[in-house]
């Protein structure tokens, strides 16, 4: 019986970090660049957002109303920090990091994607 209710707290316990966006993964306890790619993707689709991760490359496109923003996940895996990814000027070729926040901080760079996606479609 023991057992089984330690089955049923583990199991709970993962259930309530999966149900909340800045939980740690139960596994081990830290906050994984795929965790934080998904607390992400989930912020910015609460806020009506569309979204596309790329795993290899650590980053995720958030895309509004034909505009796009990527941020890049980019540091040591005990210093993961969230980078805004703006286009190369001229012909440099290169795309220019804008380290915006540490890995935790989902829910504030949803709100600044959301800000830099809203500027894009201004008229001017």
């Amino acid at each position: 019986m023991s057992m089984l209710t330690e089955t049923q707290r583990s199991s709970e316990s993962a259930e309530k970090a999966s149900n909340n966006p800045t939980e740690p993964c139960p596994q081990d306890g830290l906050l994984t660049h795929k965790r934080a790619a998904e607390n992400l993707t989930r912020a910015l689709k609460a806020k009506g957002i569309s979204v596309e991760v790329d795993g290899r490359r650590r980053t995720v496109t958030a895309k509004l109303n034909g505009k796009s923003q990527v941020v890049a996940l980019r540091g040591s895996d005990d210093d993961l920090r969230w980078c805004f990814v703006w286009p190369p000027e001229g012909r440099s070729g290169r795309p220019t990091l804008d380290p915006v926040t540490s890995i935790g901080n989902e829910q504030i760079l949803a709100g600044r994607i959301l800000g830099v996606l809203e500027l894009a479609q201004l008229k001017v």
